[in-house]
């Protein structure tokens, strides 16, 4: 009798360390496990749409949310300047061609002042040639009006230039 207990303890015991180790190995399979926690439902990951600072926060940790609740809000400020930064350069880019036509009258009107001021000077020029001739003014005098004819004609020719970078 006693070989017949001891040939059957030595089978429950194999058996008993077999039936544990398939238990453990199945819920394993089942359950992920640390030493101190158990993890038995979905972990999703999210990110937004956009980047920035979180202003409210509207859940706490491991809380169960439903689809469709707002978890967080994202501070507006940053967009907000954007927004007004992009605006800001519509409007700019929007007046562009006013000031553009504004810029292309104005050199206009200074090419017209340049040249009635060449042709007063041209016009100086011959009224002092003749009083020279004639000894009727001093003899610097025909030199300091030829001097300001080709000032006269220098500034003509830069406003002419201003003109034209000003249609472009």
């Amino acid at each position: 009798m006693l070989a017949w207990t001891e040939r059957h303890a030595t089978r429950a015991v194999i058996v008993a360390l077999v039936a544990a180790f398939l238990v453990h190995e199945f819920s394993a399979m089942l359950f992920a496990c640390s030493a101190d926690a158990y993890v038995i439902t979905d972990v999703v990951s999210m990110a937004p749409d956009v980047p920035g600072p979180i202003a409210e926060l509207h859940v706490r940790d491991n809380q169960t949310v439903a689809a469709g609740d707002t978890l967080l809000v994202i501070d507006p400020r940053p967009f907000a300047i954007a927004l007004a930064s992009a605006r800001a350069a519509l409007d700019l880019a929007q007046r562009q061609p006013a000031l553009a036509e504004q810029a292309v009258a104005e050199t206009e009107a200074d090419i017209a002042s340049r040249q009635a001021w060449l042709t007063d000077a041209q016009a100086i020029v011959s009224r002092t040639a003749t009083l020279a001739r004639d000894q009727l003014a001093p003899q610097q005098r025909p030199d300091d009006v030829r001097r300001d004819e080709p000032v006269a004609e220098a500034g003509l020719r830069r406003a002419q230039v201003v003109a034209l970078v000003a249609r472009r």
